[in-house]
């Protein structure tokens, strides 16, 4: 979702009755076209820019920032959806924490920003229903997982990027984060070098870590007792 913005009534525009504009402040501030406090969907301004084009080939014009604030104003509506998803993910004891690059369309450029994806989802040892979480951020500081997690405390499931180190401190408010590391992240490093140079070592750690996922599929379905 994009940033807070008010609803506006879409019109053509016109000399004496211009259509109205709204501009977000997060954007402002960003000089982005992805939206910081709500940010899941691609973003507003590229989408639009792409969709007036293909609507111009069927004769119909409609302006980029006509389509731009159609995405705003349905923002803007479903904040609250979002932000009860959000409440809802970080109320759980557990969350899995990841991010991955995106491509931003920038002033005569595409940069690549970050979004990141908080999960609840402990089925089915928890009848609570699983759902995600998604924040944008314009790069991969540790500031944005701190801000995105700063009411959570509890277990996180996580690669070792070192901008989570601050939440795992023990003097942490409201509480430490408790790390779970990521078994899949681990192997993955050993699998190279066994793939790759035939290390022996490398090649025993990547049985043992599968004989635990063998272990897990057996057990995923059970209770913890």
């Amino acid at each position: 979702m994009c940033a807070r913005s008010s609803p506006v009534v879409a019109a053509r525009a016109s000399p004496s009755h211009p259509r109205p504009r709204i501009r977000s402040p997060v954007a402002e501030r960003d000089q982005c076209c992805w939206h910081t406090s709500c940010s899941q969907n691609i973003a507003c301004t590229c989408r639009s820019s792409r969709q007036s084009v293909t609507y111009a080939r069927e004769g119909i014009e409609l302006d980029v920032s006509t389509l731009a604030d159609w995405v705003g104003a349905c923002a803007a509506t479903l904040m609250p959806v979002v932000e009860a998803i959000r409440a809802h993910v970080f109320a759980a004891e557990r969350i899995h924490a990841d991010d991955t690059t995106v491509p931003v369309l920038a002033k005569g450029k595409t940069r690549i920003g970050r979004l990141w994806t908080y999960v609840r989802d402990d089925r089915p040892f928890v009848a609570a229903a699983p759902a995600a979480a998604f924040f944008y951020s314009p790069d991969r500081g540790s500031e944005h997982p701190e801000r995105h997690l700063a009411s959570y405390a509890g277990l996180m499931q996580a690669d070792a990027y070192a901008g989570f180190n601050k939440l795992y401190h023990p003097a942490r408010k409201p509480g430490p984060i408790i790390e779970a590391a990521c078994w899949a992240h681990a192997r993955r490093k050993f699998f190279d070098l066994a793939r790759l140079q035939k290390a022996p070592i490398a090649i025993e750690a990547v049985k043992r870590v599968d004989a635990l996922f063998a272990i897990e599929r057996e057990i995923n379905v059970l209770t913890p007792q």
